[in-house]
């Protein structure tokens, strides 16, 4: 017996009659290092597994979220204007984005409206962390991909919380850098993707990150 895997942007295991099986998984899914083991777990008869990724249409990329995760306090209008500028650049390439500063905005806080001496290693006044939390949270798993703004992410601890909740959740995660972007998870680090290019080509025009 012979299993195919299907890598699409979104879909569900599925299983054909006869002698071979192919499986219809989500974007990035079939570079999941555990999937072969589920795989062979629940087809014990298989003898090989061959990954099929069809080219990523215009209009799937339409249906493609991506939500944007990045330091925010610590920088500036808690980096309001960086989330801008990638949320733009990758809108215009046909892609759904869901950043964290347009979530401020839409229950009322801009930080974009402060006065530039603010202390932007603060909370907000009268800014609900428990309720930000729960809506970048819930929107994160809304999201089909997760695209990391800049390489000293990992010193947020919103950021490595919400890396951690994607993971969990198996989605694809990519990196914004200097030369690029780069997937980070489920796969090996840096190795070739079809959607990181198209990330990049989106991102050009605002250039990659340190």
């Amino acid at each position: 017996m012979a299993i195919k895997i299907k890598e699409e942007t979104r879909g569900e295991f599925t299983a054909a009659e006869g002698g071979e099986v192919t499986c219809t998984v989500g974007s990035g899914m079939s570079r999941a290092p555990m999937l072969d083991d589920i795989l062979r777990h629940r087809y014990p008869e298989v003898s090989s597994i061959q990954t099929i990724t069809p080219p990523i249409t215009g209009s799937e990329r339409e249906n493609m979220t991506v939500y944007l995760v990045g330091r925010m306090r610590g920088i500036p209008y808690y980096n309001f204007p960086l989330f801008d500028k990638v949320r733009t650049a990758l809108t215009k390439a046909g892609f759904q984005v869901i950043s964290p500063a347009d979530l401020d905005r839409d229950v009322g806080f801009d930080a974009m409206n402060l006065p530039p001496d603010s202390d932007w290693n603060a909370l907000p006044e009268n800014f609900s962390l428990e309720a930000c939390i729960r809506r970048d949270v819930d929107a994160a798993l809304r999201c089909n991909i997760v695209l990391i703004l800049s390489r000293d992410w990992d010193v947020s601890s919103g950021s490595r919380a919400e890396i951690a909740v994607v993971k969990w959740a198996m989605k694809p995660v990519y990196l914004m850098w200097r030369n690029g972007c780069t997937h980070v998870s489920p796969f090996p680090a840096g190795e070739p993707d079809e959607l990181a290019q198209r990330l990049q080509d989106a991102l050009q025009s605002i250039g990659g990150r340190p």
